[in-house]
């Protein structure tokens, strides 16, 4: 997704702070979606944010002389120093992690000329439009040169009266600007919006995108470990005997007379979570986030009681599948390892922020490579 913002979408957000910039650029950088900004929209931003700082120093000086005559005593009044440093450009790059400023330089002068003399769009009778017409035609170009001209493009811009037009079934380019997308070849939708709000209210989950889904990960990814990983022991140690050794004999190629010998189980985490990732965040009726995660124990320890009787029936199978085998009386304990893979769900409450619940939705062992036990005895 692209999406094109005009100078009269920025205007008065000097650096980008309202909440609707910040939903932005977490969908920006969530969906892997690319800002367009022209470079004359840069131009403008930095012209428009030095005339208005200077009328705001202007007025500023004026209330320090106003205040000074309600002191008894006279006494300096300092006034906070103004940027003089601004720059659109950076401030777009530091808010923005995809973004692209769309060079005029190639918009040929003579076409400008024709279009204002035909008042083609965004020019109009009286032959204004110049900035809006060097804006559009370098959007054109950026879509030509790119290789751009499929998928979504995101048109947002508050001038609805010389670039939109309204029909029954809302808001559509003028048929100048849908004339030039024709020709330029152009085969993917174009959206226009007249406002970040319109455009936040129709394409972004304000709960899914409140947050930085890569910063979300750095930020949670510990206590998800953690909480996954104590989730995937209980939901071991919670199996019932029958399941726990179909478990093992299916899925973690344990022999069978071993797996149906075993009467007693506990089950341990040995080294910790391995290979965890985030698959995908998506919201809950409630608000609440839906985290799918995957990730293995690296291994998991099983401790196991077998009949004494079992055990010297089967001693080849058990020695070779088994380590620090204690034999009793009556009953023999050893222990055995795997690595098993696990998907989970947790729900995130972002208000609070913590997690209110996780479930393990698939437990797969992997086969033992023989001989690895021997590193564990």
């Amino acid at each position: 997704m692209l999406i094109f913002i005009d100078t009269n979408i920025f205007f008065n957000h000097w650096h980008l702070r309202a909440p609707l910039f910040e939903l932005l650029a977490n969908f920006v950088g969530n969906e892997r979606a690319t800002v367009l900004v022209s470079d004359v929209v840069c131009e403008e931003m930095n012209a428009k944010f030095r005339s208005e700082r200077a009328s705001a120093g202007k007025d500023l000086a004026k209330a320090i002389r106003r205040a000074s005559d309600f002191q008894l005593e006279p006494q300096p009044i300092v006034a906070p120093a103004l940027d003089e440093t601004y720059d659109f450009r950076e401030i777009l790059k530091a808010r923005f992690e995809n973004l692209t400023i769309v060079s005029c330089d190639t918009v040929p002068h003579s076409l400008l000329v024709a279009r204002a003399i035909g008042s083609v769009r965004p020019f109009r009778d009286n032959e204004k439009g110049y900035r809006d017409s060097l804006m559009w035609l370098s959007l054109l170009a950026h879509l030509r040169t790119e290789h751009s001209n499929r998928g979504q493009l995101v048109f947002i811009n508050a001038n609805s009266n010389d670039f939109f037009r309204i029909d029954s079934t809302g808001l559509k380019l003028h048929a100048d600007l849908e004339a030039d997308l024709s020709k330029e070849g152009f085969s993917g939708t174009l959206r226009p919006f007249t406002s970040l709000k319109d455009f936040a209210d129709a394409e972004i989950d304000k709960v899914l995108h409140s947050i930085r889904h890569e910063e979300f990960e750095e930020r949670l990814g510990s206590e998800m470990e953690e909480l996954a990983a104590d989730a995937a022991i209980d939901y071991l140690q919670q199996m019932s005997l029958p399941a726990a050794q179909e478990f093992l004999e299916e899925d973690a190629d344990l022999p069978r007379r071993c797996a149906r010998a075993i009467r007693t189980f506990t089950v341990e985490d040995y080294e910790g979570v391995e290979d965890p990732e985030v698959l995908s965040l998506s919201t809950l009726s409630g608000g609440s986030l839906y985290v799918q995660y995957r990730f293995n124990l690296l291994t998991v320890m099983y401790t196991v009681e077998v009949s004494t009787e079992d055990y010297l029936a089967n001693v080849d199978e058990f020695n070779e599948e088994f380590i620090n085998v204690d034999v009793q009386e009556r009953l023999v304990q050893m222990q055995t390892f795997r690595r098993i893979d696990f998907d989970a769900s947790l729900a995130f409450e972002p208000k609070a922020e913590e997690f209110t619940s996780v479930s393990i939705d698939r437990a797969v062992p992997r086969p033992l490579r023989r001989g690895r036990l021997r590193s564990y005895g």
